[in-house]
């Protein structure tokens, strides 16, 4: 994503689909237009559940209700991030551009440890979107962010298959 012309971020990974244990490999291009002082470059892993449920009267109050009249029919989604793995890749300074390799182990229990019983509230709402007969099927990410202080990030965020 482009940064009010700061430059741009691209995330290079050696292959789109992975298994539990694997290993993601790749590296992050950093393309600047001019040197930029950030606080950090960092990479996050992390997977994310969607569910669309009948809108909800009362939010907060552990109630869920079906809708009648001007709001019958309504839907929300709403988005529990399931497992999140986040490493630095350099640190404070200012950041010309350049090339940085990584490497991230993907657990080999992770549909495990991305069960919605441990997410509270939210992961019971992505349960009751599953009973309704919504499948809830996790998305998995591989994202760089140049970390800029009072400022406008630089990421890239790069969608992969863990099956």
């Amino acid at each position: 994503m482009f940064g009010f012309g700061k430059g741009k971020i691209e995330v290079v990974l050696d292959k789109m689909t992975y298994k539990p244990g694997e290993t993601i490999k790749g590296k992050v291009i950093l393309k600047l237009n001019k040197p930029v002082k950030a606080k950090r470059l960092k990479l996050l892993f992390y997977g994310e559940k969607t569910s669309r449920a009948p809108a909800t009267r009362g939010f907060g109050t552990g109630r869920v209700s079906v809708s009648v009249g001007p709001s019958a029919g309504r839907y929300e989604t709403r988005t529990v991030r399931i497992y999140s793995f986040e490493t630095d890749l350099d640190g404070e300074k200012e950041y010309t551009g350049g090339e940085y390799e990584f490497e991230v182990a993907i657990p080999s229990d992770i549909m495990t440890k991305a069960d919605l019983d441990k997410m509270g509230f939210l992961g019971n709402l992505a349960k009751f979107a599953e009973a309704m007969g919504t499948k809830v099927v996790p998305r998995w990410y591989v994202e760089a962010v140049l970390d800029v202080p009072f400022g406008i990030d630089v990421s890239k965020k790069v969608q992969i298959s863990v099956a």
